[in-house]
């Protein structure tokens, strides 16, 4: 298994033709999580899904992050409401924790 510590550094193994899933709090500008999908994939990773907590950024710079960055699926909660049409991009709800 390998994760990132703080913003860049990367420690762990290899990665090479393995499914990746990147976990993040926040995706505010897409710039930490884009980061780490090109290392990851100029490191051999197969598929890569993300999960955040909370996506800040406006609909259509998600859906850019996925197309552009060759996310397999992005997964978030429904913590924020987007207004957009989403392109494999999936909402857990967060309902039942907060009732």
């Amino acid at each position: 298994m390998g994760f990132y510590y703080s913003d860049d550094i990367y420690l762990g193994c290899d990665v090479k033709d393995r499914e990746i899933i990147v976990f993040d709090n926040i995706i505010r500008t897409g710039q930490k999580i884009r980061s780490r999908i090109r290392d990851l994939q100029s490191r051999g990773a197969k598929d890569i899904y993300c999960f955040a907590a909370h996506g800040l950024s406006p609909g259509d710079e998600l859906n850019r992050i996925v197309d552009e960055e060759g996310i397999k699926e992005l997964i978030l909660t429904n913590s924020l409401q987007q207004s957009s049409e989403m392109k494999r991009v999936r909402y857990i709800s967060v309902g039942k924790l907060l009732a």
